[in-house]
């Protein structure tokens, strides 16, 4: 009997940018592979990684789009009226 080939699949973060021309960028490519584990189930353990934006790239657009966020709930908490 044949070995079966194992399941991969390949996971693509990415970002928009939305506070400039809303073009997408691709982060970094991750090749996952499904691996039993010793309970019976089964995991997904990475095996290969593509960075495409550098990590410090990476930090400043995360830190923009946390900023954005905190901004955005805050208007909304802030406009929010409590029911009578």
């Amino acid at each position: 009997m044949a070995a079966r080939e194992s399941f991969t699949f390949t996971g693509i973060s990415y970002i928009i940018n939305q506070s400039g021309d809303s073009s997408v960028r691709s982060r970094e490519e991750i090749v996952f592979e499904q691996v039993p584990s010793p309970k019976g189930t089964f995991k997904f353990k990475p095996i290969q990684r593509t960075v495409f934006m550098p990590e410090a790239e990476q930090l400043e657009c995360d830190q923009k789009m946390m900023k954005h966020a905190g901004e955005v709930m805050s208007d909304y908490l802030s406009n929010r009226t409590e029911p009578a």
